[in-house]
């Protein structure tokens, strides 16, 4: 009996050393209320942060859009734009005039196209008055 008594406190000694090795959480009632006001701050500070980004992110789609749209309108109500894409080489005459839009624009391409097939100009390099593979 003196035996089994022994072994039951070995046994016993091992887990009062896990108890003070692993991080005590707060016994009190004020502390518990402190550990739960940290957790909602944290929490808030990380929503916030969240919201910013989304804000942020969605703020500079749209002004890509609207610069984009504004692009887009001054092209095509340039001056002499329908008289210069039923000429015989509209091409020669828009490929600089789209260049030089695209970089006081800054965008990244520029497409005329009218509403037959084909390309007059487009800022980016390839074939002009393709269809696109029709």
């Amino acid at each position: 009996m003196v035996e089994h008594a022994d072994r039951s406190r070995s046994a016993s000694k091992p887990t009062l050393l896990a108890r003070n090795l692993l991080p005590r959480s707060p016994r009190s009632v004020a502390g518990q209320v402190f550990a739960l006001q940290i957790a909602v701050v944290l929490l808030l500070i990380l929503g916030a942060i969240l919201a910013l980004v989304l804000e942020s992110r969605s703020a500079s789609e749209a002004e890509a859009r609207h610069r984009s749209v504004a692009v887009a309108q001054a092209v095509a109500h340039a001056p002499g734009l329908p008289a210069i894409l039923d000429s015989p080489n509209p091409t020669a005459v828009l490929q600089p005039m789209t260049e030089d839009t695209r970089k006081q624009a800054g965008v990244d391409f520029i497409v005329i196209m009218p509403t037959s097939a084909g390309r007059p100009a487009n800022s980016r390099p390839g074939p002009l008055n393709s269809t696109g593979g029709r």
